[in-house]
Formats: C-alpha cells, sequence, structure tokens
C-alpha cells in the first residue's frame, strides 16, 4: 500500500523596517490510517558454519540524514525541478534536513518552496523556482557567485581569517543600502502569511549584484563569501530591539563571536550615525554573547547556535580601542593618534565609562585638547550607542600650524 504525505515547504521572510527573521513554515497533515498493519516476518535460514560463505568487508550503510542531504543538495546544486531520494524518509527528518540546507548553503536562493510525497521505498520532491524560466534563475546564480568571487578574489591569500572576515564585514558595509521599500514589501507579505523568500533583498543576489538588500540579505551574503574563503559561518534569526532580525556568528581562531553587517551599516540619514555622518561601524563586528544579548535574541524554533565566549578578536580589542575605563588622556591620545583619519570609533567596557566619555565629547576641553592638529574654531562630531557603549568620532581636517 503507498503511503502519501504532501506538505509545503515555504521559506517565509518576517522583516520589519530595522530587520528581519527568517522561519520555515510547514503545512499539511499526513494522510492514511494510523492503525500499525500487522506483518509476519519470512523465516531465516542459514547455511551451516561449514559451508557459510566467506565474510567480506562492506562500506557501513552511510548516515540516513546525510543520505537525505546529499539527495536534496545535488537536486538543488544542479536545478533540478525533482528529485527522488531512494528511502522513505520521515517528516521530521525531512523538515529537520531542509532547515539544515537552507541554513547551511545561502547561495541556494531559488527554491520558492517544495512539495514532498513520502512512498515505502523512496521519497520524491518537487521544487518550485522563484521563476519558471530557468536560464533566468541560472543566469541569477551565475552574477551572483562572479560578484562574491570578485570580492573574494581581492583578498590575499596571507591574510589572517580576521583580516579576511573583518574585510567581508567592511565591504558589505560599505557597498550595500538598506533596502527599506523591500522591508515594506516583506512586512505586507508576512501579514498576508505569503512567502517573500526569493526576493533579491532576502538573499546574497541583493547585496552583491544590486548593492541593496534587508538585513535577511546582508547575512546571507556575509555567510556566503565567509564560506567561499573557507570560514565556518552561520546564520540565525531572531529579533533586535524587539524587532524581526537575522545576523551570523563565525569560528575565527577556535572561537566563535557574532556579527551583524546589517546593524553596523548603520544610514547615516536615519541612524546613530546621522551626526558623524560615518558609512559604517564595527560595534557588533566579533562580539561575544555577554555583549549581543544586551539588545539580541536567538528564536528559539532554531538549532542552538555555537556559544561565542571569547573577546580576543572582537575589532576594538585587535585595534585597541577598547577601554576597561574612561580616561580624558587616553582618549586624546587615540584621537590624537588617529587625526589623519576621518573618523575614529572605540568601545568601553561598561556604561559608566561610556557615558563618562560621552560627556567628555560635550566640553571645550576635547576641542583645547586637539588645538594643534586642527587650530581654532573648529568641530568635531561624535554618535554614541548606548547599549553597545560605542562611540565614532569624526574629525575635521588638519590644518598646518604656524609657529614663531
Amino acid at each position: 500500500m503507498k503511503r502519501k504525505t504532501a506538505f509545503l515547504l515555504a521559506a517565509a521572510l518576517l522583516p520589519l523596517l530595522t530587520g528581519c527573521s527568517v522561519s520555515l513554515h510547514f503545512g499539511g497533515e499526513e494522510s492514511g490510517s494510523d492503525t500499525a498493519e500487522s506483518v509476519t516476518e519470512p523465516a531465516v535460514t542459514t547455511a551451516p558454519p561449514e559451508t557459510a560463505p566467506p565474510v567480506t568487508e562492506t562500506e557501513p550503510p552511510k548516515d540516513p540524514d546525510q543520505a537525505l542531504c546529499d539527495s536534496l543538495l545535488a537536486a538543488m546544486q544542479n536545478f533540478r525541478i525533482v528529485c527522488t531520494h531512494p528511502a522513505a524518509a520521515s517528516q521530521e527528518q525531512i523538515h529537520r534536513i531542509y532547515e539544515q540546507i537552507r541554513q547551511e548553503h545561502p547561495e541556494i536562493f531559488w527554491i520558492d518552496n517544495t512539495d514532498y510525497t513520502i512512498y515505502p521505498d523512496r521519497t520524491e520532491f518537487t521544487f518550485h523556482m522563484i521563476s519558471d524560466d530557468m536560464d533566468e534563475i541560472i543566469g541569477w546564480y551565475s552574477d551572483m557567485k562572479a560578484a562574491a568571487l570578485g570580492v573574494t578574489a581581492s583578498i590575499p591569500e596571507s591574510w589572517s581569517d580576521w583580516e579576511k572576515a573583518l574585510y567581508i564585514h567592511d565591504y558589505l558595509a560599505d557597498n550595500v543600502e538598506y533596502d527599506f521599500e523591500g522591508a515594506r514589501v516583506n512586512n505586507e507579505m508576512n501579514a498576508a502569511n505569503e512567502s517573500n523568500a526569493g526576493a533579491a533583498y532576502n538573499t546574497p543576489y541583493g547585496p552583491l549584484v544590486n548593492h541593496s538588500a534587508v538585513c535577511s540579505g546582508y547575512a546571507a551574503a556575509y555567510q556566503y563569501l565567509a564560506q567561499l574563503l573557507g570560514l565556518e559561518c552561520g546564520r540565525v534569526s531572531g529579533t533586535g530591539d524587539g524587532e524581526s532580525h537575522s545576523w551570523n556568528y563565525i569560528r575565527l581562531d577556535g572561537s566563535y563571536y557574532w556579527v551583524d553587517v546589517t546593524w553596523d551599516d548603520d544610514t547615516p540619514a536615519d541612524g546613530i550615525h546621522k551626526e558623524t555622518n560615518a558609512p559604517y561601524r564595527h560595534a557588533y563586528c566579533f562580539v561575544p554573547d555577554e555583549i549581543i544579548s544586551r539588545n539580541h535574541t536567538v528564536d528559539s524554533d532554531q538549532p542552538a547556535p555555537p556559544v561565542c565566549d571569547s573577546m580576543e578578536l572582537n575589532y576594538y580589542q585587535q585595534t585597541d580601542t577598547y577601554f576597561g575605563q574612561f580616561d580624558e588622556e587616553t582618549v586624546l591620545e587615540l584621537l590624537r593618534r588617529n587625526a589623519d583619519d576621518t573618523y575614529v570609533e572605540m568601545m568601553f567596557a561598561d556604561e559608566t565609562s561610556y557615558q563618562e566619555a560621552m560627556t567628555f565629547f560635550g566640553t571645550p576641553d576635547v576641542l583645547n585638547g586637539l588645538s594643534d592638529l586642527f587650530g581654532t574654531g573648529f568641530t568635531i562630531y561624535y554618535s554614541g550607542d548606548d547599549k553597545m557603549y560605542q562611540i565614532t568620532v569624526t574629525l575635521p581636517p588638519k590644518v598646518e600650524i604656524e609657529t614663531e
């Protein structure tokens, strides 16, 4: 008797104007009787020991999860519309492996949803693409991959993993604009319980080719670039400041760190950097759980992410701009040391030190301490993040000070 089960696997994106999250929703119920059938096992006979055939070593059977994953990936990566897996997979297994593939392969963005039917000896899948024109889909993928390889090709092989991970963070933050209109459309489609997974701004194609994305696109592109560089990188969905959002984690030198390129690419006109006009920052560049948890929460309905408990490779630690306490002379020295740069960033270990620094930047003391570099009548601009204890300062051009 054939047992048929039809389900819809749809990647539904739930973004808001400041972010978004990604989750899979599965619908449908298994058809057929719930009564177990009685099966009579056939008798098993064996040859006497003296006539038994010699034992030969065989390949151990492949893990069922890995076998299903291999079947689906082979079909997806070759742009096939159907896939036949030579075993009856369970619903739970299908949902889990499908979600695993979606999380680990951001480059597979052309599948909108998937139907499957379970038979006693096989499982058949039908993929519904975001376009009926397969040549168009292949063209999109080729353009995305070419753009990604163009980014990674500019990175010297001699660079450390930290330098590579920082480069792709800065590349995306500097070259991608947040798509507010795309976020609005996502919100409307989510409210209507409709999938918008294939929209370019939700995939690596958006940031890498169109240079426009919402948070799910930023996170997917960062993961894809990191994977091309041989780095272990994942992405999660959850909430940022209580609103739907998506971001990354990455493994560097044996430890895991959080990365949120979307929130580091803060739009100057609307975001935290509107005073400084800085194109991006590094507040969420390689941070541990303790810091990211101040305003980010991972959804509980997905696999638990790795523990991120190291601060060693945090951006500010590595650039000597992380301070355990506020000291006026230390901050002035940092600004003087970077006087040739337009933007200077720093992070403090606690709220008290951060607030002391913010107060200092509002006094004439900071101007007096830099007058030998910038003359008189100059202005510096600064902005702070009250959750991350991070400050960005915009310095004026240096001037030649005449001495008698």
